[in-house]
């Protein structure tokens, strides 16, 4: 039972760990960020906000940018429920009938609190839910259209240009009022799918912020600014020690050995999940009297691979939804498809072989665990930072001894060591393996791995037939050379 000294100390961690921040939470280390961004909103009145994966766009717009807006008395048009955050482009429930289904997701998200039935949103266009808002008590003031994720309008469907088409042109329409501002926030590596769609936007878009990754004195600030503001003082050294940790990425050295480099960035959401992680254990360390975090504690905490480890393993079962063989499915594709046996990373294009994969994809990329880039009409799918590499490989490992039966461990092994044959089965261990496939769901991999190891059986069976047969002939040649042979002395003698 967690004492409740304990319980009050990590009920004060200013760290969110893999979510983003939300409005009323100190988004430290970004505050050029929120002023470059809230300066060029309120000049050039449309912007689009761009950066790559895993930057902290949701958390900029939601912890700074809207309660900026807000100081400034702008009606924020987004949506309140089940906390106030940017809108999104969602497929509508199953079999719902609607005019638009990327216009209905907005409008739901809008005005889905003044309507009596979801129904009777079916057809109402971006501007008539705006109007709706202004019968409220901030009618005339301005309003800050605010759309996050905005490359789901170009993903979820990318063939539907006649509906993408209608939507652009409804948001054009919408912010061609001059009392209507907008930010738009999309992942850089889809704004060329929006080319097609400027013409519809007053201004084409022409203003935009590139948020990037947090450098290292920014890295620093996140770290130690709010554990200062809970009264607890993080150590130079830890500090710095923990950004070096988070920033190093591997890069291929001599002889294609990967080799751990300094970057220069730090992926806010990995430096969320350790510092989350960190502070929980300190709190337990320093039985809820915490007043500092050195770099002791940071060896306590077991290297920030420990905190990975865990976060990689939370994520993983999340998406496996309590299911055991879900799970292996899951470890077993984020190991094999999309780390290299060199151990870098490697994008991938087949998803796992699980019931539901759109389902786990979505929930690994909402935990931040992978990204996805649309190439060619495809989905790619990667993790979203080397710095995951090892503690995924290092939580698989014990994970498989631990749920497995033996002969899966050897599939894995045998497929991490380059399908050496020396990890095969043979007699009555293939024999098992092939008895507990039977019973149970069996990995790709693993099915690989019994089909080879069967090959591999008979190709032996067959070898010591033909070796069993040669010594045999060799055997009746040696006794006829040796009777031929007393025949001639018999037949000399004679």
């Amino acid at each position: 039972m967690i004492d409740e000294a304990v319980r009050a100390c990590r009920d004060r961690n200013p760290y969110v760990g893999p979510r983003p921040f939300r409005c009323g939470e100190a988004l430290r280390g970004r505050e050029q960020d929120a002023r470059g961004v809230t300066d060029m909103l309120i000049s050039s009145r449309i912007v689009l906000l761009h950066s790559p994966s895993g930057a902290g766009k949701t958390s900029l717009i939601q912890a700074s940018i809207i309660p900026s807006f807000e100081a400034r008395r702008f009606r924020i048009c987004v949506q309140r429920e089940p906390y106030i955050s940017a809108l999104r482009i969602n497929e509508p429930p199953p079999g719902f009938p609607v005019r638009n289904r990327y216009v209905y997701s907005v409008v739901s998200g809008l005005v889905s609190h003044l309507a009596a039935r979801p129904a009777d949103l079916a057809t109402t266009s971006l501007v008539e839910a705006l109007a709706m808002l202004d019968d409220g008590p901030e009618s005339g003031n301005h309003q800050l259209l605010v759309f996050d994720q905005l490359e789901e309008a170009l993903t979820l469907d990318p063939t539907d240009h006649e509906g993408q088409r209608e939507f652009f042109r409804q948001v054009g329409e919408a912010l061609d009022d001059d009392r209507r501002w907008g930010l738009l926030s999309m992942r850089e590596d889809y704004m060329g799918g929006l080319d097609r769609f400027l013409k519809q936007i007053p201004g084409r878009l022409r203003a935009t912020y590139r948020l990037d990754f947090l450098t290292q004195q920014s890295a620093l600030r996140a770290i130690r600014e709010p554990a200062s503001e809970r009264g607890v003082e993080v150590a130079d050294d830890a500090a710095q020690k923990l950004v070096d940790d988070l920033r190093t990425v591997m890069v291929e050295g001599r002889d294609k050995i990967p080799e751990p480099r300094l970057g220069p960035y730090v992926e806010p959401v990995l430096l969320q999940v350790v510092c989350d992680r960190l502070w929980r254990k300190s709190c337990e360390d320093s039985a809820g009297e915490l007043h500092t975090i050195s770099v002791a504690d940071l060896e306590r905490l077991g290297q920030v691979n420990d905190a990975l480890r865990r976060y990689y393993a939370d994520a993983i079962r999340e998406a496996a939804g309590g299911n055991r063989v879900t799970e292996h499915m899951l470890r077993d594709w984020v190991a094999d498809e999309l780390v290299t046996k060199d151990g870098f990373r490697r994008q991938q294009r087949t998803g796992p072989r699980v019931q539901d994969p759109d389902g786990a994809l979505k929930t690994l990329q909402d935990r931040y665990l992978i990204r996805s880039e649309e190439r060619a009409g495809a989905r790619w799918w990667e993790l979203s930072h080397d710095r995951l590499i090892e503690p995924l490989l290092d939580d698989n490992a014990p994970w498989r001894v631990k749920y497995l039966e033996p002969w899966q461990v050897a599939a894995a092994n045998w497929h991490g060591n380059h399908e050496d044959d020396s990890y095969l089965l043979r007699g009555e261990a293939l024999r098992q393996a092939r008895r507990s496939q039977a019973r149970n769901t069996a990995t790709y991999i693993e099915r690989r791995f019994i089909e080879r190891s069967q090959v591999r059986q008979a190709e032996e069976s067959t070898l010591k037939k033909i070796v069993l047969r040669v010594n045999m002939l060799a055997a009746a040649l040696g006794v006829s050379i040796v009777l031929n042979a007393l025949l001639v002395i018999w037949l000399v003698r004679r």
